[in-house]
């Protein structure tokens, strides 16, 4: 899957799959293409757009405390 245009980074727990991109429209797209050449089955797709929160674990690794 990192062979699919703009997505950044994967992770997998518990069966489903975690995907961060810089282009969701695009990686979508790629998901499903790869998913159908691969023989899978996408059952359920959310989006979030990243919180500032989320940008600062990244980066940093650990949360913002209050």
């Amino acid at each position: 899957m990192a062979s699919v245009v703009g997505v950044t980074s994967i992770k997998m727990t518990e069966g489903e799959f975690e995907i961060s991109t810089t282009s969701p429209q695009e990686a979508l797209m790629g998901i499903f293409a790869l998913a159908q050449q691969k023989g899978a089955k996408v059952t359920n797709v959310n989006m979030k757009k990243a919180s500032l929160e989320d940008v600062f674990l990244r980066i940093t690794g650990r949360r913002i405390r209050s």
